[in-house]
């Protein structure tokens, strides 16, 4: 939780202290839920980015949280997302479309989408990818915050770099 907590006050103090957000950047957390054997999965993605390139691939013009949000602006937006951001638990993958969508919340010019993925089997290995927004800003950094086993760390994806793979017998070894 502490690394969410400087992730997301780092992403803010960038943001306002440059004006706008001229930076690129979405940030995807991802906890294990012992409790409920599965991953409560939040995605914050700029609210007028995400929207300006689910227009330009579908056609949609979401407008999110607003009265004329567009009736199928969830579908779309996980449609979209199923595309960019996937789970692999051991030998079964998850797109966004096969987790539970829990809700979203508009905030601070960002949407947040939450999600959770049921997993009922022992885990070994996660892997994941995420080129959210890649295919629209050459410059698009996902931050990723995956808590596992007591444990937390955080990744940096990228246009070359979208996935990791993480040892879940040994915590964040990535290989």
């Amino acid at each position: 939780m502490f690394m969410i907590n400087i992730l997301h006050t780092l992403l803010l103090f960038t943001c306002f202290a440059v004006g706008g957000h001229p930076v690129h950047i979405s940030m995807t957390s991802i906890n294990y839920n012992a409790q409920n054997k599965g991953f409560d999965i939040t995605m914050k993605l700029y609210v007028d980015d995400f929207e300006t390139i689910v227009n330009q691939k579908y056609g949609v013009a979401l407008q999110l949280g607003t009265p004329t949000e567009h009736p199928q602006a969830t579908n779309t937006a996980i449609k979209y997302m199923s595309e960019h951001f996937s789970l692999r638990i051991d030998n079964k993958k998850y797109s966004v479309s096969d987790f539970k969508f829990m809700g979203k919340q508009l905030a601070d010019h960002s949407v947040w989408f939450n999600f959770f993925c049921q997993t009922n089997t022992p885990i070994n290995q996660i892997a994941l990818s995420n080129s959210l927004m890649s295919d629209m800003f050459t410059d698009q950094t996902n931050l990723v915050i995956v808590t596992y086993s007591g444990q937390e760390k955080g990744y940096s994806l990228n246009l070359q770099d979208t996935t990791i793979i993480i040892d879940a017998k040994a915590p964040f070894k990535t290989n």
